[in-house]
């Protein structure tokens, strides 16, 4: 079942938004932390708002290449989940096989996100300092009610969302059985 909706009129921009977003970041991730295997470090501090240009041990390259990693990870995660459930709904409404199932995992996405906005925000700027002069060293400091928590509650309501669908899916196929 095809919706005319105005809505669906703008999937096809949402849909091409998404994927550029997340090949942007990603090609931005490969290339700071390429820059710091070769020993530019500038890119890898900056992007965590550090004033250094300090060479980074194989170690913390590889700390910083994780924990920034699932954050980009996620947003892949969470941008062809997304394109595919818009591409689904475009064509068919909510209520139809694939749709709850990408939905959760939109849902597991951000709370991968979530995680990886932790370690990128507030882990990484530690292990890159590692061996910094005591003044120059980030404490590792993490407050678990920062902004970032909304893309948590946003993962747990999509799953549940998700649940939601999938039960109404269930009483669909049930009520078609009967006519």
């Amino acid at each position: 079942m095809k919706t005319n909706s105005n809505l669906y009129k703008c999937f096809g921009p949402m849909r091409i938004i998404i994927i550029a977003s997340a090949i942007l970041h990603m090609i931005f991730y490969i290339t700071v932390w390429g820059f710091a295997f070769t020993g530019d470090t500038e890119l890898v501090f900056d992007f965590v708002d550090i004033n250094s240009k300090a060479v980074l041990t194989p170690l913390q390259i590889t700390g910083g290449v994780l924990c920034s990693g699932v954050v980009i990870i996620a947003m892949c995660v969470v941008a062809f989940a997304s394109n595919r459930i818009l591409k689904r709904t475009y064509q068919g409404g909510f209520i139809q096989d694939g749709v709850a199932e990408d939905l959760r995992v939109i849902g597991y996405g951000m709370i991968m996100f979530w995680i990886g906005l932790i370690l990128a925000e507030d882990v990484m700027p530690w292990i890159l300092t590692w061996y910094f002069e005591p003044t120059g060293k980030q404490e590792l400091e993490w407050f678990p009610l920062d902004p970032n928590i909304i893309a948590l509650t946003v993962g747990f309501l999509l799953i549940l969302v998700s649940s939601a669908i999938d039960d109404a899916r269930k009483i669909d196929a049930e009520n078609k059985q009967f006519i």
